[in-house]
C-alpha cells in the first residue's frame, strides 16, 4: 500500500474529499452571510478583489511554509486562468444576487448546482448517468422551477442569476477534476485567486466606496474564510469524483437557514422550504445511486481519469 507522501496528485480519496466539501459549505455559508451585508453598500467586484488580496497572501503564505515555491508554478497556465474566470462569473453572479432576498432562498437555488455538475460530467468527463440519475435530476430541476413561482421569497431577477451562477459553478468544480490531474489544490486556489484580482481589480475602481473602519475588518475576516473554504472545496473536487462529492452541497442550506435567522431573523417560506427539502431529497438519491454504482464497478474516479473514457459503464444509474 503506498503511503499518503507517494499517493499520486488526482488519487481518490473518497472519505476526506466528503469532509472537505462539509467544511467548505459551513466556511463558505459564514462567508456569504457577511458578504451580504457588505453587497448592500459596496460594489460586487470591490468585495471580491478585496476579500481575494486577503485570501491570495494567506494561500501563497501557507504554500511557501509548507512547500517552498514548488506550488507556486504551474504547467497548465491557461487552464488555471480560464477556471479562475469561470470562478470569477459565478461567484460574481452569486455575490450580486445576496442582497436581493433572504440568505436560505439564495441557497436554495444555488443548491442546484449538483445538478448541473451531474449533466455537464456526461459530455466533459464523460462519465455515464443511468436513466434513475436522469430523473432525480430532472426532478431536482423541477424543485428550482417551483420556487421560482411568484409568492415564494425568490426574486425573479435573482433566481435567473443564481441558475447562470450554477452553471458556471459546475464548469469550474469540473475544470478542478481535470486540472487537478497534475496540479494541487493549493496552486489552483492560488491562480484562482490571482485571476480574481486580475478580473475585478479591473472593474472596481468605477464603482469604489471607501470602507468604513470597522468594515475593514469584515472584509478582513471574508478573505480568512474565502481562503479557506476555495482552498477546501478545491480539494475535495480534486480527490473525490465530482458526482459523489457534490451533494453534500445540500448542508449549505442548513447552514444558510441557521446564519439567516440569526443575523436577519429570516424565516424561509413554505415555497422555497419545500423546494429545497425537494432538492436535497434529489441529491441524497444520486448520491444513493452512486454508492449502488461504485460496488459494482470500478470507483468513479477510475472512470473520469480516464482519457479513453470508463471501459464499463454498467451499473452507472
Amino acid at each position: 500500500m503506498s503511503s499518503p507522501a507517494a499517493r499520486p496528485v488526482g488519487a481518490d480519496r473518497p472519505v476526506f474529499a466528503i469532509a472537505m466539501m462539509l467544511a467548505a459549505v459551513g466556511l463558505w455559508a459564514l462567508h456569504d452571510a457577511l458578504a451580504k451585508n457588505l453587497a448592500e453598500t459596496y460594489g460586487v467586484a470591490q468585495i471580491m478583489v478585496l476579500r481575494s488580496i486577503v485570501a491570495v497572501v494567506l494561500v501563497a503564505g501557507v504554500l511557501i511554509a509548507t512547500s517552498g515555491t514548488a506550488q507556486l508554478r504551474t504547467g497548465r497556465l491557461g487552464l488555471n486562468i480560464l477556471r479562475g474566470v469561470l470562478g470569477c462569473v459565478a461567484i460574481g453572479l452569486f455575490t450580486a444576487a445576496l442582497p436581493r432576498q433572504p440568505l436560505v432562498s439564495t441557497f436554495a437555488i444555488i443548491a442546484a448546482g449538483p445538478l448541473f455538475i451531474t449533466v455537464l460530467s456526461i459530455p466533459l468527463l464523460r462519465e455515464p448517468v443511468g436513466l434513475r440519475r436522469w430523473l432525480a435530476t430532472l426532478a431536482g430541476f423541477a424543485a428550482v422551477l417551483f420556487m421560482l413561482q411568484p409568492g415564494s421569497d425568490v426574486d425573479p431577477t435573482a433566481g435567473a442569476m443564481l441558475i447562470v451562477s450554477n452553471f458556471f459553478f459546475a464548469l469550474t468544480m469540473i475544470m478542478s477534476r481535470i486540472v487537478g490531474r497534475t496540479d494541487s489544490a493549493g496552486t489552483m486556489t492560488l491562480y484562482t485567486l490571482l485571476t480574481f484580482i486580475v478580473v475585478n481589480g479591473a472593474i472596481a475602481p468605477f464603482d469604489w466606496t471607501v470602507p468604513g473602519d470597522g468594515e475593514w475588518w469584515i472584509f478582513l475576516a471574508i478573505g480568512v474564510i474565502a481562503a479557506a473554504a476555495l482552498y477546501a472545496m478545491t480539494t475535495a473536487f480534486t480527490v473525490g469524483a465530482p458526482s459523489l462529492v457534490a451533494p453534500f452541497e445540500y448542508t449549505g442550506i442548513a447552514w444558510a437557514g441557521l446564519f439567516g435567522w440569526l443575523f436577519w431573523g429570516e424565516v424561509p417560506s413554505g415555497i422555497v422550504t419545500v423546494g429545497a427539502s425537494a432538492l436535497v431529497l434529489c441529491g441524497l438519491y444520486l448520491l444513493h445511486r452512486e454508492r449502488i454504482a461504485n460496488r459494482r464497478t470500478r470507483p468513479v474516479a477510475a472512470d473520469v481519469f480516464s482519457h479513453e473514457g470508463p471501459s464499463d459503464g454498467r451499473g452507472r444509474e
